[in-house]
């Protein structure tokens, strides 16, 4: 028999040669497949819970897609009326827990937060009924509870609560025919439970965005599977610095989300390097991992202090022949660094919230002049309280990360942008001003600059 085949039997050479067939065939969809990959800017969007990760996702479906059908639309209008429903009840449980208590103040009123308190809350109820808005609409307007909006740091309420309790806002939704606009669907709170890929094109570029869980259960589910983005996305509420987190009602955030930064377990490249930070709950240890079983701060995975994560519970963690990090994942990708919740952190700090209560050193810091800031903001009006503030939070991050981009071994670099996700034209312009940089990267990543 010829090793060549050629004595083999027809039906047996024709299989063979649609085998040969069908591996040429393989071989050229994988050839493409790779071009393909590599043309693709894969983007991570990172941050703690409630940042407005999922806010820029939906930026990116509105500006880069096809926005949403009516289907879509209709379709959100349970989440959007479960966000009342959460908002009210938040708001008049939070009134028998804070020290000092807030009391209702219209009698009359009463036996409507105790409605709430006995019907409402139940995670059964659904029965969006006109009972149900008016009474929102009515406990809502009560000084009690308008109280407790002044004190909302200091207990679980979403963002969107007074854009959606608004009065016209709320007869609106209450309509059997309601659809929501963009900006209810900006504003709309969903909890985002593992992994959601968006795929949009811009200039004929292949994006593909993954949004990952911010909640503690959800954190340990992405560090080692996208160890080969172009670039990460980490998003920040900036407005956060007085406020608890949602994983215990107890813990302040901070704004920082120094616990993904300061020795924690993603590695992404503002890990190493810096002193140890106190969060407020306890101290967050840099971790040297060496080549052996190390313990690791988990926190980002677990929760702890700075609400974002990396700080609490230690965890024993194989990290191999890895050093310097916690776990050797994304210490070379460079962090495009989103400095979100603009607006409600200027709101806060020109009400009278003072950051230096929450940062003592505050009190002494100076904003850039104005060589010193972003082109894109020179000769915009706001207030010198506000630009230091939303300065202070950006040079935090920059101080960190200048403490380990000179690492030869991890290049990488951190480029802040101020952001309100909620403001299509503010993420339209700050998506633009990045594509340059996300372009940069991707060259670098694959040797070509």
């Amino acid at each position: 028999m010829s090793c060549f085949g050629g004595d083999l039997p027809d039906d047996e050479r024709e299989a063979l040669k649609q085998q040969k067939r069908h591996q040429k065939e393989i071989d050229a969809q994988l050839r493409q497949d790779k071009i393909a990959y590599k043309a693709t800017h894969r983007l991570l969007l990172l941050g703690a819970g409630e940042s407005g990760k999922s806010t820029i996702v939906k930026q990116m479906k509105i500006l880069h897609k096809d926005g949403y059908s009516d289907q879509e639309r209709y379709e959100k209008v349970k989440d959007i009326r479960s966000n009342i429903r959460d908002s009210i009840v938040s708001v008049i449980e939070a009134m028998d827990k804070l020290q000092p208590r807030v009391q209702i103040s219209d009698a009359e009123n009463v036996p409507r937060a105790q409605y709430v308190r006995d019907v409402v809350s139940q995670k059964t109820f659904d029965s969006f009924s006109p009972e149900f808005f008016s009474t929102v609409s009515i406990l809502w307007k009560d000084a009690g509870v308008q109280a407790m909006l002044e004190r909302s740091n200091e207990y679980q309420l979403i963002d969107s609560a007074a854009y959606f309790m608004h009065e016209h806002k709320l007869a609106e939704i209450s309509r059997p025919d309601y659809k929501p606009d963009d900006q209810d669907i900006l504003r709309c709170r969903v909890l985002t439970n593992g992994i959601f890929e968006t795929k949009f094109v811009v200039e004929k570029v292949n994006f593909h965005m993954f949004d990952v869980g911010g909640q503690r259960s959800e954190r340990r589910k992405w560090i080692q599977c996208f160890n080969d983005v172009t670039a990460i996305v980490f998003v920040v509420s900036c407005s956060s610095f007085d406020t608890v987190i949602r994983e215990d009602g107890k813990t302040r955030v901070e704004p920082v989300d120094v616990g993904c930064l300061e020795g924690g377990a993603c590695g992404c490249g503002l890990c190493r390097g810096v002193e140890p930070v106190d969060v407020g709950c306890q101290r967050v240890e840099p971790v040297d991992v060496g080549c052996r079983v190390e313990p690791v701060d988990v926190g980002c995975v677990e929760g702890g202090a700075c609400g974002c994560g990396l700080c609490r519970g230690v965890e024993p963690v194989d990290v191999g022949c890895l050093e310097g990090g916690a776990c050797g994942w994304l210490q070379s990708v460079s962090v495009i660094l989103f400095l979100n919740k603009q607006d409600t952190l200027r709101k806060k700090v020109e009400a009278g919230k003072r950051v230096e209560d929450y940062f003592p050193e505050f009190a002494a810091y100076r904003a850039p002049t104005q060589e010193g800031r972003d082109k894109g903001e020179v000769g915009e009006r706001e207030s010198e309280l506000y630009t230091r503030a939303k300065y202070f939070v950006r040079d935090l991050f920059v101080r960190i990360s200048k403490a380990t981009e000179s690492d030869p071994r991890h290049p990488h670099y951190l480029y802040p942008h101020f952001t309100t996700a909620i403001d299509t034209e503010n993420i339209k312009r700050v998506f633009n001003s990045c594509r340059d940089i996300i372009q940069r990267e991707h060259l670098r990543k694959y040797e070509l600059l």
